[in-house]
């Protein structure tokens, strides 16, 4: 939020600056130049909003999930977490040849519950990474795009 801050007063005063200069150049500059000043104005004020809503409205998205992030970071810790409890559990057991025989009979339980935790953990990072390039990569293009066409509207940019 600092960051936006610091853009934000530097942004006041470039506003201030231009203001001040249409003010006093009114009568000396032509009526171009007026309009060119007055488009710049309105520019730097639309910047100086979208910056900050656009932030607002990143920290509203990652407080909505939240709950659903921190509960696939759940997943993924108690996957990793299984995953090295049953490697060491094999490895440190050392079982006889029935052990052994009635292991194997047992396999396809403990297939199925290594597959079922599996889809928990592919589902969560699947969400992690989902989030991620919404609120990182989404935001910014989406803010840089209605930037885009403000100032192509604003200046009557043919693109």
């Amino acid at each position: 939020m600092f960051l936006s801050d610091q853009w934000g007063f530097r942004i006041g005063i470039i506003l201030m600056v231009m203001i001040t200069a249409i003010a006093t150049l009114s009568s000396i500059v032509g009526i171009n130049q007026k309009r060119l000043l007055f488009k710049s104005v309105l520019f730097l004020s639309i910047l100086r909003l979208l910056i900050p809503v656009s932030v607002m409205f990143s920290a509203t998205l990652q407080g909505l999930m939240q709950s659903q992030r921190d509960e696939a970071v759940m997943v993924l810790e108690s996957t990793q977490n299984e995953v090295e409890t049953l490697t060491n559990r094999e490895q440190e057991q050392s079982k006889g040849w029935f052990d052994n025989l009635k292991g194997k009979l047992n396999i396809e339980a403990k297939l199925q519950q290594i597959r079922q935790q599996a889809d928990r953990a592919v589902h969560a990072a699947v969400y992690l990474l989902a989030e991620f390039v919404l609120l990182m990569l989404l935001m910014p293009v989406l803010t840089l795009w209605l930037l885009f066409k403000i100032t192509t509207a604003l200046y009557q940019i043919k693109g």
